[in-house]
């Protein structure tokens, strides 16, 4: 089921009315930290009075972790009720079919559909694996955050630390902000001039925070 590529959450997420445009997404990436950096985010985020939208994975105990709304898991109805939608998209388009989307693809464009029809303000989004072509990586992040980097999917990112900051950086849109969790000179250095190639502002811990 991994094939890099965005075209299948592209495609399915097209005939489900692009639920992922519009969202203001805080996009998080990394090799360790990814998950508690969302949850925290998205507890704050919540405190602070807006509409959040969690998208995380993998689940501990039931799959509808994966997608919180106002920081609680959706109810089972809710899950059912967007897997049908796809499923019935899946069985009806050659254009999905012909390529089926991946487990974690499906997952993904759920959560991008509930969280856009319950009026999320706030989305905040955990990459699966990588960054670049990772089904996630269609989100209009505002904030991207990169935890660390370390040899983690070597079979899949690459055998360097260098090849799999390329990958990471992979989520880092235009003109938007950058924060930098990373020690590492190299990895900081790299990431900063991609922050500056995409005209995005950046925050590195240890030096801006």
């Amino acid at each position: 089921a991994i094939r890099p590529s965005l075209d299948r959450i592209t495609t399915l997420c097209k005939y489900l009315g692009d639920p992922q445009i519009g969202l203001d997404a805080i996009h998080v990436t990394g090799t360790n930290g990814k998950t508690s950096t969302t949850r925290i985010i998205d507890s704050l985020m919540f405190t602070k009075g807006f509409t959040t939208g969690l998208i995380t994975s993998p689940h501990l105990a039931v799959l509808n972790e994966r997608i919180c709304l106002n920081t609680e898991p959706i109810g089972d109805h809710e899950l059912e009720e967007a897997l049908t939608l796809i499923q019935k998209l899946e069985n009806e388009l050659d254009e999905i079919s012909s390529d089926a989307p991946s487990y974690f693809e499906l997952m993904i464009a759920a959560g991008f559909y509930e969280m856009s029809s319950q009026g999320t303000n706030i989305a905040v989004i955990e990459v699966g694996m990588g960054g670049q072509f990772d089904a996630t990586n269609i989100c209009e992040s505002k904030v991207s955050i990169i935890t660390n980097v370390a040899l983690d999917h070597l079979a899949y990112l690459g055998d360097t630390t260098r090849d799999i900051a390329i990958e990471k950086s992979g989520i880092i849109k235009e003109n938007s902000t950058v924060v930098i969790g990373d020690s590492d000179e190299e990895i900081v250095s790299f990431l900063k001039s991609v922050a500056k190639t995409k005209n995005s502002k950046f925050y590195v811990l240890g030096e801006d925070f």
